[in-house]
């Protein structure tokens, strides 16, 4: 019987060079691994891409596809749902905190998996289900968030008020060294569910379809999609079929700027931002950054993305207000577990 190790694993990452391949491992992974292995897989790649070591940002870039393919799939959201369980039950780290008494109603109840079969894997949402914002409450780890970009007291009286009553208030509270490994446990959950998206796509969103001179049918569209016809392209660039904008990201003539103008647009439905993330755009950081931006994005793809920006954006999620609460909560934790991962230890030279 073959075995499944996360540290293994990480070290055949780190030398794969093809995409498909990392794809295809890690979600041989996910399916047949135990959820111990599965948990300390995901937790270390966001270790690893917050202090730049590899395989983090490949890893991730390659789970991002991974999940989009097993959403529907019912045997693959049983796995999600046990290594979810298994994370908030026991620690992730070997040397986990102390676990408080008044915390013993977030162990994984029995009736959760059982019922994950029978369920629809939009249903095991945050706002649903497992409420991951209210267990981070109840844990009461204490974050310190980034400080506003600028400092209230540099503003005149009026915009002085208004900064005051939609700026959060950083925690003056300090951080012990265990809460790393609460938030890197944090984070496997942030990594596994399933949110909805911060807006939802317009019912007439064939308004905003391409006008053609006569109809074209669906096999029309993808045969323009890998040719060499610049204006069809750019037409097709406003098709409302993922199939279509698939056919387009595959297309070598297709340019970065012709992606971001799809992963910029508004309104947007999910199911074609989720194309774009599938393909090999997604290592472009302006296509990533761009995604996590739209609104219409799912909420578990911007997610998903978070660890691979840059610090100046994360901090910037932390004020977003186009975006799901579960982001900017997931933005704060994520610019915390940074520092804490990248802060210099005490008594070393900088």
């Amino acid at each position: 019987m073959k075995t499944y190790d996360a540290g293994a694993l990480l070290l055949t990452l780190q030398g794969l060079a093809e995409r498909e391949m990392r794809i295809a491992l890690l979600r041989e992974f996910l399916l047949l691994a135990s959820a111990e292995q599965a948990a300390r897989l995901l937790t270390e790649l966001v270790r690893c891409s917050l202090v730049g070591y590899p395989p983090g940002e490949d890893g991730l870039l390659a789970f991002v596809p991974c999940m989009i393919d097993l959403r529907n799939e019912p045997q693959a959201y049983a796995r999600i749902a046990e290594i979810y369980a298994f994370a908030k039950a026991e620690p992730v780290r070997p040397t986990p905190a102390p676990q408080l008494e008044e915390h013993a109603e977030l162990s994984a109840a029995p009736d959760e998996l059982a019922q994950a079969e029978h369920e629809p894997i939009s249903a095991w949402s945050l706002d649903e289900d497992l409420r991951l914002a209210e267990l981070s409450r109840e844990l009461e780890v204490p974050i310190r968030l980034p400080e506003p970009p600028r400092a209230i007291e540099e503003l005149e009286p009026q915009q002085r008020l208004v900064e005051q009553r939609i700026a959060p208030t950083p925690s003056s509270a300090p951080i012990a060294p265990r809460d790393a490994e609460a938030l890197l446990q944090r984070w496997l959950g942030y990594l596994l569910v399933e949110p909805p998206s911060a807006r939802k796509p317009p019912l007439r969103m064939h308004h905003f379809a391409p006008k053609w001179d006569r109809p074209l049918s669906l096999g029309e569209r993808k045969a323009l999609a890998v040719g060499s016809n610049r204006l069809a392209l750019e037409k097709l660039l406003y098709d409302l079929d993922p199939s279509v904008v698939a056919k387009l990201c595959a297309n070598p003539r297709v340019l970065e700027q012709d992606i971001l103008l799809v992963a910029t647009r508004r309104p947007n439905t999910p199911t074609i931002l989720d194309e774009l993330a599938r393909s090999h755009w997604l290592s472009r950081y302006a296509v990533r950054h761009a995604l996590a931006l739209n609104p219409f994005s799912r909420s578990s793809l911007v997610l998903r993305i978070l660890p691979l920006l840059h610090e100046q954006d994360l901090h910037a999620f932390c004020y977003a207000t186009q975006t799901h609460p579960i982001v900017q909560d997931a933005a704060r934790d994520l610019a915390a577990l940074r520092d804490l991962l990248c802060r210099p230890a005490e008594g070393g030279t900088s």
